[in-house]
């Protein structure tokens, strides 16, 4: 299985853990890079998207709405082996999200009204880039699984994502390849491991 591996450092290091620049399904050549940063203790993991993009194009300015239509990233996070429910995080690039959780891609559950403010969001625009930053505390995974939790040592799966599926150029990016003949971000089974080391 592919893999990445998480520092436990007090701050994101210089090299991104990730970069997406794979991109499939529209064929418009539209592809920005994206670097993902990530690092983690016992209690939160952090995360940082730098976006290779100069006009990111918002049409959703509110928390709940379609951000994936917007000039978006995305980070899909199943926690546990044993349980087939993950999270989604799905972020545009003025801040507004999406936090789902469920066992596929219908029927989730939105949290982001009752998690927003503790995942502690935040987006800076500059003339070629956007960034986003934001942390997943690991009492919001025991809270909505029902179980202790902790990242120290915790090895996991998951997918990165740039999107824009309404945009001038739709695009679909990822970070561990997804197999599907259309365009569809839950798909486990393409999940990449993430494992938490210290550093």
């Amino acid at each position: 299985m592919r893999q990445i591996i998480i520092p436990t450092t007090p701050r994101f290091s210089e090299k991104p853990q990730g970069v997406i620049s794979l991109y499939k399904w529209s064929g418009n050549g539209y592809a920005p890079r994206v670097d993902i940063f990530l690092t983690a203790d016992g209690q939160k993991l952090f995360v940082k998207f730098e976006v290779y993009e100069r006009a990111a194009a918002v049409k959703y300015p509110s928390d709940g709405q379609p951000v994936y239509n917007d000039s978006a990233v995305e980070f899909f996070l199943k926690p546990f082996d044993d349980d087939p429910r993950y999270l989604n995080f799905e972020f545009n690039a003025v801040c507004a999200a999406v936090l789902g959780f469920g066992e596929g891609k219908t029927g989730r559950a939105e949290l982001i009204e009752r998690f927003k403010k503790t995942l502690n969001a935040s987006v800076v625009t500059e003339s070629q880039k956007w960034r986003l930053c934001f942390e997943i505390p690991a009492e919001i995974i025991g809270s909505v699984y029902g179980r202790r939790f902790s990242f120290y040592g915790r090895s996991m799966t998951g997918n990165f994502y740039k999107c824009g599926d309404q945009t001038a150029y739709p695009h679909f990016g990822m970070l561990f390849d997804v197999e599907s003949l259309t365009p569809d971000f839950h798909k486990p089974e393409s999940f990449g491991r993430l494992k938490i080391v210290k550093d």
